[in-house]
């Protein structure tokens, strides 16, 4: 084992391990808990989360009902192209190419057609994660749209919900102590 001056306390452990094959056994570094630069390797980069992140957020369109998780925020100068480029840029994954939905939002899915992700504007844009969508019904109520982005989001304890800065559709899930 290669360690700091006491294994107890050091900040990074590499430890050797044996993986027995047909011809004998090979020396494997196991270094799932290293916190520190290897030569030759960048270190990962630790991603800082922007505040409000990590919440339920929904959408509700002209046709469609969009419901997520907050990624992140980006300004309202951003041109829909340049909002799109950012988006892709945050999320560091192959995604489709990104659809447009209703007059003003995007939509678009990884490559493995596992993760699918909305972009729309609201006091800014919004990247929403982990995206479930309908067809919003015609005569649907705030009411109707919340409790269905509740089930969809599978939310057993459902949160309290805050209209959007711009309030034309856009719900957060309530923070304590913060607004949306």
């Amino acid at each position: 084992m290669i360690s700091g001056d006491d294994p107890r306390t050091a900040d990074t452990q590499v430890s050797m391990i044996s993986a027995a094959g047909a011809q004998g056994s090979t020396a494997v570094a196991d270094i799932r808990h290293a916190d520190t630069q290897i030569s030759g390797f960048s270190p990962v980069g630790r991603q800082t989360v922007p505040p409000g992140t990590g919440r339920q957020a929904v959408r509700f369109g002209r046709e469609t009902m969009i419901a997520g998780i907050l990624l992140g925020r980006a300004p309202h100068t951003l041109s829909s192209q340049h909002a799109r480029a950012w988006a892709t840029g945050l999320l560091q994954t192959r995604l489709l190419p990104w659809k447009e939905i209703e007059e003003d939002g995007w939509h678009t899915t990884s490559d493995l057609l596992i993760q699918q992700y909305a972009l729309f504007p609201d006091h800014g844009w919004i990247l929403l994660g982990g995206v479930v969508r309908a067809t919003r019904p015609p005569a649907a109520t705030d009411a109707y749209m919340l409790t269905w982005a509740e089930e969809a989001l599978g939310l057993a304890d459902p949160p309290a919900w805050l209209p959007g800065p711009e309030h034309d559709g856009t719900w957060y899930a309530a923070l304590p102590d913060k607004k949306p």
